[in-house]
């Protein structure tokens, strides 16, 4: 195991097993399993469902097993208090499991135990990321829909957004792999954003249509969610707040370059050119995204922007 800074149970500031363990997964590349780049902020890496003391994948009937074995499965049903995420938690509580099911069950058992390593767990979760592929791919609204449901076994009030993308294929031949990014809240900001207690906001937008429309769309989005509402307005702000950004997109891979030139020219239209120039951005094709605001009435996105702010903009 890695050691670091003091922001963990026993100041650990980055996480890497590299030897079988029976806890969570070991590193299958060279990364870690999570780390802190500010006290505040952590980013796990993508998690597979694979066994950690084989680095396979379960069978459904594996699954099943440990499942019915597992002692922290119980859950007070008064502390879910949405109608479709008890009945989504019913299931991947009595159901036998599916191949999808087996793996999901697993890597979040992986993720909790990664969290909690960090001294953190599902209550300080901000971002959801969900790449599936094969099988996983089929029902990302069962998919998120059950995630969403595992995480607040744990920690019932939480409500992170959740990004889902298809890709053509995942290490292992999983068919799930969940990231994500965890902090401290802090105050409220834009509906899309999440703020953490240090200032960092963690926000999505998202778009479908013209590229270059769809861009500047996301982009004005992106940066109304990461101010709080009482400085929406504050155009002053805007211009140095953006420091990372992911997008993904829909359009094949031979096209990043027009997708690059059409983000960055949003940007600059909506807050000049040292947006662009300070900001660290990468792109990724996916074959497929799933809304990550179920009630949104747009089509399917082809355009996701998920920024990350800076305290600059408190």
């Amino acid at each position: 195991l890695g050691s670091g800074s003091s922001t963990s149970q026993d100041g650990r500031s980055a996480l890497r097993v590299q030897s079988i363990s029976t806890w969570a997964m070991a590193c299958i590349g060279p990364y870690s399993q999570a780390r802190r780049p500010t006290p505040e902020l952590l980013f796990s890496s993508g998690v597979l469902g694979l066994i950690p003391h084989s680095m396979t994948l379960p069978s459904a009937a594996q699954a099943a097993a440990a499942l019915l074995a597992s002692p922290d499965d119980d859950v007070d049903q008064d502390d879910v208090d949405d109608d479709c995420e008890s009945e989504a938690l019913s299931a991947v509580k009595t159901v036998p499991p599916d191949q999808l099911e087996a793996e999901l069950w697993q890597l979040m058992r992986s993720l909790r135990n990664v969290l909690e390593v960090m001294g953190s767990g599902f209550n300080e979760v901000c971002l959801v990321q969900v790449y599936a592929s094969g099988e996983g791919a089929l029902d990302h609204a069962r998919l998120c829909s059950h995630t969403l449901a595992y995480m607040r076994r744990e920690a019932p009030s939480t409500c992170p957004p959740i990004s889902f993308a298809e890709v053509p294929k995942l290490p292992k031949g999983g068919c799930v792999e969940i990231a994500l990014v965890c902090g401290s809240k802090g105050p409220s900001c834009g509906q899309a954003g999440r703020s953490m207690a240090d200032g960092t906001v963690v926000a999505i937008a998202e778009a479908s249509g013209n590229l270059r429309s769809a861009a500047l769309r996301c982009v004005h989005a992106l940066l109304q969610s990461c101010l709080p509402p009482q400085r929406a307005e504050r155009q002053d702000t805007i211009e140095t707040c953006l420091q990372a950004l992911q997008v993904q997109y829909t359009q094949p891979a031979s096209v990043e370059q027009e997708v690059a030139s059409a983000v960055r020219a949003a940007l600059d239209a909506v807050s000049g050119p040292t947006m662009a120039a300070q900001c660290a951005i990468s792109f990724m094709p996916v074959c497929a995204m799933g809304k990550s605001d179920p009630t949104s009435s747009c089509a399917s996105p082809q355009l996701r922007l998920i920024g990350f702010c800076s305290s600059i903009c408190r």
